[in-house]
């Protein structure tokens, strides 16, 4: 089987244009083989996962009356959970054999007098946040260190169609980002290695990382299978539906799991998009490789938003229909 490849992005911080263009030009053909990576050169320092980790650790450990008291509501940030460790908390996460079974999320924590969390703009607004002095510093730190690695992505997006790193920076003021933080373990009666279900990243680049190794395997959707070992400090890259929207299907965003080696693992992962009302057309006309639907000489798509798309709502042209 396959494994995924690794790319130095150190050069994407480099003054060289030429050295940034031969990093977007990695970049854009390991999303285009498979819709992930392994990243390195990433600039983000051990103590800032370490940190996060074990506040994640005090986080699952705290008492359900606790957990309880910060359940995910319909904006989807707080707890959800299953199982004898979440009871009471949220909805189920566990199915069939699944090893996820608590997950708690946070977004861009925006106070209630924001104009986009005034305007009641899905995906916007104040977190919650668990009675752990030092858990807001420690995931902050994270949630920064992992949306300037994203914002360097989506920069090597831009090169590797043609257009300026910066392209993508108007659309970058205050992105709708997801940070999760995942509780995986293995049933008790299980004796072989069990994963997480099979599912594609539901936004746009999503970074992840892990306390203990755990094996990555990934399915793009030309049918190549992969699975790679990540460990400790490393840093996995996907793209999801929203990348793949934004690229016209020139990036697919795979399906994965995450299969353990030992009985538990922590995750934190940061679905980083773009600004709620980025038209999804924005990187398609200036296409300068393998034209795809929208590019130059087709008829554009309808002028969608990375908000409506993710909030499931019809193109533009149909609401007209």
């Amino acid at each position: 089987m396959a494994t995924l490849p690794f790319l130095d992005l150190s050069d994407l911080r480099s003054p060289s244009a030429p050295a940034q263009d031969r990093v977007a030009a990695r970049v854009d053909e390991a999303l285009r083989g498979y819709g992930a990576f392994h990243a390195v050169g990433h600039g983000i320092p051990i103590r800032i996962p370490q940190g996060g980790f074990a506040q994640a650790r005090l986080l699952f450990g705290l008492p359900a009356s606790t957990k309880a008291s910060l359940r995910a509501e319909g904006d989807g940030r707080g707890f959800i959970g299953s199982g004898a460790a979440g009871a009471g908390v949220g909805p189920s996460l566990r199915r069939g054999e699944d090893v996820l079974t608590e997950r708690f999320t946070l977004g861009a924590d925006l106070p209630s007098a924001h104009p986009l969390v005034a305007a009641g703009t899905v995906g916007y607004g104040p977190n919650r946040w668990p009675p752990l002095h030092a858990f807001r510093d420690a995931l902050t730190a994270w949630q920064r260190a992992a949306l300037d690695v994203t914002e360097l992505l989506f920069g090597a997006i831009a090169l590797a169609h043609g257009l300026p790193a910066d392209h993508l920076v108007a659309h970058h003021r205050c992105p709708l980002q997801q940070l999760c933080l995942d509780r995986y373990e293995a049933p008790s009666a299980s004796d072989t290695p069990v994963g997480t279900a099979w599912e594609a990243p539901p936004g746009g680049l999503e970074l992840s990382m892990v306390d203990h190794r755990i094996t990555h395997e990934l399915r793009s959707r030309e049918g190549v299978a992969v699975a790679t070992a990540v460990e400790p400090g490393a840093v996995l890259i996907a793209a999801g539906a929203v990348v793949e929207e934004l690229t016209a299907g020139r990036y697919r965003a795979p399906r994965q799991r995450w299969v353990l080696h030992d009985t538990a693992a922590l995750r934190m992962s940061l679905t980083n998009d773009l600004d709620h009302d980025t038209p999804l057309d924005c990187l398609r006309r200036r296409t300068v490789a393998d034209p795809v639907p929208g590019a130059e000489g087709t008829a554009p798509p309808a002028a969608r938003t990375v908000g409506a798309f993710l909030a499931g709502d019809p193109p533009v042209d149909s609401l007209a229909s």
